[in-house]
């Protein structure tokens, strides 16, 4: 630390008084300075929104100090907040800083000067990188599942899972949840929570972590076939204790099968499926479900959709109250992105297709939508040529209202591997988890220099099914699958190594 600085010219001036007044037997008083201390130096969420996901600290300062952040954090304009001793004021490059509220470009070392009085002192500040987050295996469970579905608890940054049993009698292939607890998944609540057989489960969280799961209920009555059930929609959610259903069950009229949950913001969950038989609606027709805090309102459509549109897949997003819905059409191979703001739906885009392709793939079909509602979708098309479907990110800027390719297309032949999984990270970096040519699982991301993917990081050298990725608001990722061999469910983490 470099201590007492002191000015020159004042130092001097003090020495001609006290000599002037040397004769004098009135004593003189003089200011007293303490020494310039800063005593913490922080950037914290709070300060830097959308630009750091946690606050970065540091530790112990005695003099010149590093503060490390990860390697996506943009240095060039962060806040910092900081501590000094009593009276003092900071200074870089002749700029007078205001804990909290000042911005700097730390691409470069800078200096930090605190001063009080005649009393300086430099703290050179470095901001370096974290070394590089990586995937690791976080859990992995040998329950024999049929299919399951995953998504972080926003308010917990934990992940869970919403699974159907593959049992041998089929009436036990019921539905639970696991969630991840330090290294091993364990149920909430109960083991199984439905009341028979179950199919297409999918999960979704309130505003306080409260997880609700959507799937087609074995255990409903037909209402066109007297004595006969049907696999229509039950909602069920979790209070801290055990599980029950949402209003009634058995939501739809019919049966389903793909489907998805979302919360809205007064706490209710709002349900879209695809009609897998005719009843109110056409069959292969979008079903849109909305619970009101009493009871269901169920056959609602979309202004302008056409009932002739197979809603194959959907997948619906909660973001900041607006709520995005992509729902792939089977039967154009195009897909279609809505959104709901204040109970009413507008059409973002009808039956798309990028220019150059024909058809796309119905097997997957995924989407993400960041902080800045810009929608990124994933689907398969034949860009490449007939029947060559190869997966690609698209992404529909919400201020410009158009739509553009993220990168390249994905060089696999997914005629054979048939899934993929999309996820933005919450600084808008977007991840997809897809099937290389051998069926392995791995995972590339959007690098802002190359303008593509990253190389595919493998997460394990074995065949995968039903893949599932989904960020927590904390940064880590989380990565879902089964093995095909041994039917292992397994979850890896995507976080910077721990020290």
């Amino acid at each position: 630390m470099k201590k007492q600085i002191f000015n020159l010219f004042y130092a001097l001036a003090l020495l001609a008084i006290v000599t002037a007044c040397s004769d004098d037997d009135d004593p003189i008083d003089l200011p007293v300075y303490g020494d310039a201390t800063m005593t913490s130096f922080g950037f914290y969420v709070e300060d830097n929104e959308g630009v750091i996901l946690k606050d970065y600290v540091a530790e112990g300062i005695t003099g010149d100090f590093t503060v490390s952040v990860p390697d996506y954090v943009n240095k060039t304009a962060l806040v910092a907040r900081f501590v000094v001793s009593e009276n003092d004021t900071v200074y870089v490059n002749n700029v007078q800083q205001e804990s909290g509220v000042t911005a700097n470009d730390f691409s470069a070392p800078l200096d930090y000067i605190v001063s009080e009085g005649t009393n300086n002192t430099k703290y050179t500040v470095t901001v370096a990188n974290l070394p590089a987050a990586v995937w690791s295996l976080a859990a992995s469970d040998t329950t024999d599942l049929r299919e399951f579905s995953m998504r972080v608890n926003p308010v917990t940054n934990v992940p869970y899972l919403a699974y159907a049993l593959d049992m041998d009698d089929s009436a036990d292939e019921k539905v639970g949840v696991f969630k991840l607890d330090g290294n091993t998944l364990v149920n909430v609540g109960a083991k199984t929570v439905s009341e028979g057989r179950a199919s297409y489960p999918r999960i979704a969280f309130d505003a306080e972590g409260a997880p609700f799961i959507s799937y087609a209920d074995y255990t409903n009555n037909d209402p066109y076939k007297e004595g006969s059930t049907t696999y229509a929609a039950s909602v069920m959610n979790y209070n801290g204790s055990s599980w029950s259903y949402v209003g009634n069950k058995g939501i739809t009229d019919v049966r389903i099968t793909y489907n998805d949950i979302v919360l809205k913001n007064d706490g209710n969950p709002m349900l879209f499926c695809y009609n897998n038989a005719a009843g109110t609606l056409a069959r292969r027709e979008l079903n849109i479900s909305d619970f009101t805090g009493n009871s269901w309102a169920s056959n609602l459509t979309i202004p302008g959709r056409a009932s002739t549109q197979y809603a194959y897949h959907t997948t619906a997003k909660n973001v900041d109250g607006v709520i995005y819905l992509g729902v792939y059409n089977a039967n154009e191979g195009t897909f279609s992105v809505y959104k709901n703001t204040d109970g009413s739906w507008t059409t973002i885009v009808e039956s798309y297709l990028q220019d150059g392709a024909t058809t796309g793939n119905l097997r997957d079909f995924d989407m993400d939508v960041d902080r800045d509602g810009n929608v990124f979708v994933c689907v398969a098309d034949d860009e490449a040529g007939a029947d060559i479907y190869r997966p690609k990110v698209l992404k529909y800027d919400a201020t410009a209202e158009t739509w553009s390719k993220v990168g390249t297309p994905i060089a696999i032949d997914f005629s054979t591997t048939r899934e993929f999984s999309l996820a933005i990270s919450p600084v808008g970096t977007p991840f997809l988890m897809y099937r290389d040519d051998s069926m392995f699982p791995v995972v590339v991301s959007f690098d802002e220099d190359t303008q593509d993917w990253t190389t595919p990081a493998q997460l394990n050298a074995v065949e995968a099914e039903n893949l599932y990725m989904d960020f927590a608001p904390n940064g880590v990722a989380y990565a879902a699958f089964t093995t095909s061999a041994t039917g292992e469910t397994m979850l890896f983490k995507y976080d910077i190594p721990a020290e």
